[in-house]
């Protein structure tokens, strides 16, 4: 057996797809990237080499423009995370991450108070490093968030009525970072979400009779074969903005669904023992259909509760919209701006467009619910609304994009906009049956 309990067949499969050529990891990242896979092959870059790689690195080898050192960094970072945190991360890491992250901003406000020069009685302006530790507080529990929300912790109501307490406290901490009173009052608020927080992450801690707490999540190859041309493998993939793919469910009596070892909540690791971490989605589904016999994968599964761990069946499946895209990317690019309030009701906007009989009305009771907050809140709201004849098929996007990349725009924020303007895919569920998925832009 191999690291975390996994076998040698499945590190043996990891270390080819890290080692085998640094450049083989860009084959499916964004398009604009692989005019450098020639540099990476040429210079021999391996997989050890890759994770290591900085900025002067890419200077090195032809990567000039920041955007795109930016994507190629953060698909590094990705592989990085799986490289070195797979055998230590666990709920109870996380916990305790998230617990050092309400205490430094704890620290941080004592310290600041401490100081000769504190003007917090006065002043009415938070300081960027405050908001900083704020959005790393907010960071840290969105990564036990994302345990926590799947299974099967999803599924015990402890967890998840923790999950529910840390997504109000989070609610509430951007709540309080834009209201209108001293940096004083606003300390004592944050202060006392910090204790509470700290609190929840001591209980979850102290669950050390629960072995689903210390398990860290372990890797798994599974082999699909029997597959018809008409059917496909069976599997609703999400890909995140940052490029990691969760299974969210599998159609009933399909291979995935067959095989009895895929479940909701597992991330596609490889495909036929290619790397396809940070890939875009599209390629991930070429790689998926590139053998008409079958397919090798390798998953990363969070620990298993054995009550619950029957694979999920997909159900009610809606194509994620333009305006939840635009959700995440605002919320990943504004900080310090009112659209940081908009935490809980993002994540509840995400959760009911997967329910029954929830649709646009839905999404009009969220703007009315945002609009509310910043009239309460005395804060500017900006609402986009899309001419989509305008938006889509006026526009050059090929160009707008170069112009874009000319501009040295944020890799992270042309990625997102470019998932926004391609790549989007759609079925139709009549009754029981579902369609195949179609390019719809």
């Amino acid at each position: 057996m191999g690291r975390s309990g996994c076998s040698d067949e499945v590190w043996f499969a990891l270390e080819c797809g890290y080692c085998r050529n640094g450049g083989d990891v860009f084959a499916g990242l964004d398009d604009c990237l692989q005019q450098y896979i020639k540099n990476f092959e040429r210079e021999k870059i391996n997989g050890e080499q890759l994770l290591h790689i900085t900025h002067q690195e890419l200077e090195e080898l032809g990567v000039t423009r920041i955007g795109h050192q930016e994507l190629i960094l953060e698909a590094v970072d990705l592989l990085c995370a799986l490289n070195y945190g797979l055998e230590t991360e666990n709920l109870r890491t996380l916990s305790h991450k998230l617990n050092a992250s309400a205490k430094n901003l704890q620290n941080f406000i004592t310290g600041r108070r401490r100081s000769g020069h504190y003007d917090g009685r006065a002043s009415r302006r938070l300081p960027n490093d405050f908001l900083t530790s704020v959005v790393d507080l907010i960071g840290a529990a969105k990564n036990l968030l994302a345990w926590l929300d799947r299974s099967p912790f999803v599924s015990v109501t402890e967890y998840s009525l923790l999950k529910n307490n840390i997504v109000q406290l989070c609610l509430e901490l951007t709540t309080i970072v834009q209201q209108d009173c001293t940096v004083y009052e606003t300390e004592n608020k944050i202060l006392h979400v910090c204790k509470t927080l700290s609190g929840i992450c001591d209980h979850i801690i102290s669950l050390s009779s629960d072995s689903l707490v210390s398990q860290s999540a372990h890797l798994e190859v599974v082999h699909l074969t029997s597959i018809m041309p008409s059917e496909g493998l069976g599997m609703y993939i999400k890909s995140t903005y940052d490029g990691l793919h969760v299974i969210t469910g599998t159609t009933e009596n399909s291979p995935a669904d067959q095989c009895k070892k895929i479940h909701a909540g597992d991330e596609v690791i490889q495909v036929n023992h290619q790397t396809v971490v940070g890939w875009q989605l599209k390629n991930l589904v070429n790689a998926l259909r590139e053998d008409p016999n079958g397919v090798i994968l390798t998953l990363k599964k969070r620990p298993q509760n054995t009550l619950v761990s029957a694979p999920a069946l997909l159900k009610n499946v809606r194509w994620k919209p333009l305006a939840l895209q635009a959700y995440e990317f605002f919320s990943k690019c504004t900080h310090n701006t009112f659209i940081l309030t908009c935490f809980e009701e993002a994540y509840q906007y995400e959760k009911s467009l997967a329910m029954k009989n929830n649709g646009t009305r839905n999404a009009i009771f969220v703007v009315q619910m945002l609009s509310e907050r910043a009239i309460e809140m005395r804060k500017d709201l900006f609402l986009c609304f899309i001419d989509y004849t305008k938006a889509f098929d006026r526009v050059k996007h090929e160009e707008l994009m170069k112009i874009l990349e000319e501009l040295d725009i944020d890799g992270n924020d042309l990625r997102i906009l470019r998932n926004l303007c391609w790549d989007q895919t759609a079925a139709v569920k009549i009754e029981n049956e579902l369609s195949e998925f179609i390019q719809i832009a």
